[in-house]
């Protein structure tokens, strides 16, 4: 049974693209996708060959996820994979980076289908759909927290002429279009294209066709955003960030 395989590109160099894989993995990975499937779960690699891939709860429980094989950074990462299932039904997983003219372009090949049945292999790549936007869009983001939220809506604009003065952002399309002004340009971005806006830059953004996307920020932003849902006046300096329109 062929592997499942996958490939892309991220906007960063391969070190940091491999340290977000496999060292930060926490930054961008989706709790629901886990054992326990608790909010505030850390994910760890121990970086040697027969290390533990594992989860732990914020009460200190530990789920293991699967077993390091090969860990030679920045380029190559190779482990067993058996996330809510025994180790004996392990599958492989292989993840290359490779320096691209874009940032870094990733390779993955998930192996070891063959005794497990077409349906798991199914599963698998479903799984996989849900995982690695959110990689590619935390790659965007220079920020030691991050928060990557999925957001729906309707035709129009969302979000008005404005800058963060010291905080990226960044948005990935999962369906729909949106358009970002950047500075002095527009970017229309649709199902799998992603856009970066660097701390500094004056930005809005509306929905072109109805949307589902990520959106990756940090706390200070997130902060600001649920502010201006409540009543009242929001003071944009008090989050390093001004309105401009």
């Amino acid at each position: 049974m062929e592997p499942l395989r996958f490939e892309f590109t991220v906007g960063c160099p391969v070190e940091r693209a491999f340290s977000l894989w496999a060292e930060q993995t926490t930054r961008w990975w989706p709790h629901g996708h886990s054992v326990s499937a608790e909010q505030g779960l850390t994910v760890s690699f121990e970086p040697r060959a027969g290390g533990r891939i594992f989860e732990r709860t914020p009460a200190g429980d530990e789920h293991d996820w699967g077993e390091i094989v090969a860990w030679e950074p920045p380029r190559r990462l190779v482990y067993l994979w058996h996330l809510r299932f025994d180790r004996g039904d392990a599958t492989e997983v292989e993840v290359r980076f490779a320096p691209h003219e874009h940032g870094t372009a990733v390779t993955i090949v998930h192996r070891g289908w063959e005794r497990l049945g077409a349906e798991r292999r199914e599963r698998n790549r479903r799984g996989w759909g849900g995982v690695l936007p959110r990689f590619r869009i935390a790659a965007l983001v220079e920020s030691d927290e991050l928060v990557i939220e999925d957001w729906t809506g309707e035709r129009g604009p969302v979000a008005p002429l404005h800058v963060h003065r010291e905080d990226d952002e960044a948005w990935l399309a999962l369906e729909g279009v949106l358009v970002v002004r950047v500075g002095d340009r527009d970017v229309r971005i649709g199902p799998g294209e992603a856009v970066r806006v660097p701390a500094g830059t004056p930005h809005a953004y509306e929905i072109a066709e109805r949307a589902r996307y990520l959106i990756a920020m940090t706390p200070r932003i997130r902060e600001l955003t649920a502010r201006l849902h409540e009543p009242g006046d929001t003071e944009w300096g008090a989050y390093a960030s001004e309105l401009l329109a």
